[in-house]
């Protein structure tokens, strides 16, 4: 804005300074007055190298907010990757390698506690337990870490005046995405090409297919390109409809059939419920993946 001003100012100095003029003098019996107008004759200096210089100052400030900005952008890509990898890693370990290790260590104890293991067999049950218990509460800390992350770069984005409308979609006002907004409102898509969906939907069905992936056997059947699709019930077009509509902030009116789904992410402080529609949190925007897995 500095910079800027400076510019207006540079471009203000080079027109002329007219200075009117007004006398009046006295002397004796006689009264005198005088009117004129004084200003500089510039004939080669219109303050152009004033002009150049805030200019340039204009240039510089903007490229070293377009870098500060591509840094935020890169921070958010790397802080939801982060996300995502120790979610997942959270995730198998509390779900899969910590049930079977406690699994594993309960049914050593029980064999040894009636003679049918040796005290080091019990004892290395209980490491590997343990062991797995520790790293899953690294995991867990380095999952809430990243989420902290996620929310210190998304929070700096806002700084460059960068709105959040959708699960991981940022956009300054006047410039959100009109194509994807198809998809999250369940609109019917056409899709052309190799690897390209196709949506379609009544009132109580829907139906979706896809093209051929590879190129060549695209080219090879194009009158004929489809690989596959499949029909959706009501429910399943309502479930969809439901998770791609919360990845957006502006949410939508929910379907009938998920007042218990809706009500569980409520408490959990995932969605809140605004003049007949429901939205997700901010929270609910970064842990997506578990209002999917509620409401499909």
């Amino acid at each position: 804005a500095r910079a800027r001003a400076d510019n207006e100012l540079a471009h203000a100095n080079a027109w002329w300074d007219v200075t009117p003029q007004l006398q009046y003098q006295r002397i004796g019996p006689d009264n005198t007055i005088g009117v004129g107008v004084s200003m500089p004759l510039r004939v080669f200096d219109r303050n152009q190298g004033e002009i150049a210089r805030t200019r340039a100052e204009i240039d510089r400030v903007d490229a070293l907010r377009e870098v500060a900005l591509a840094q935020v952008i890169a921070d958010v890509d790397t802080a939801m990757s982060v996300l995502t990898t120790q979610r997942d890693r959270v995730t198998l370990l509390r779900g899969t390698y910590l049930p079977k290790a406690q699994q594993a260590r309960d049914t050593v104890e029980f064999a040894y506690r009636r003679g049918g293991v040796s005290l080091l067999d019990f004892l290395d049950a209980q490491r590997t337990y343990r062991e797995t218990a520790l790293e899953h509460l690294r995991a867990l800390g380095n999952y809430w870490g990243a989420f902290y992350q996620l929310e210190t770069a998304v929070e700096e984005l806002g700084t460059h005046d960068y709105e959040r409308y959708e699960v991981s979609s940022w956009a300054r006002p006047g410039y959100r995405s009109r194509h994807n907004r198809a998809y999250w409102e369940c609109r019917p898509v056409y899709g052309a090409g190799a690897g390209a969906h196709t949506y379609a939907a009544t009132r109580d069905r829907a139906w979706r297919w896809w093209n051929l992936a590879r190129p060549s056997d695209y080219i090879a059947n194009a009158a004929a390109p489809r690989a596959d699709g499949e029909e959706l019930d009501l429910r399943q077009v309502r479930a969809e409809r439901l998770m791609l509509g919360l990845r957006t902030v502006a949410g939508l009116t929910p379907p009938a059939g998920f007042e218990d789904e809706l009500a569980e992410l409520e408490a959990a402080g995932l969605v809140a419920r605004r003049r007949g529609r429901v939205a997700p949190t901010r929270r609910g925007l970064d842990l997506h993946n578990q209002v999917a897995i509620a409401v499909l």
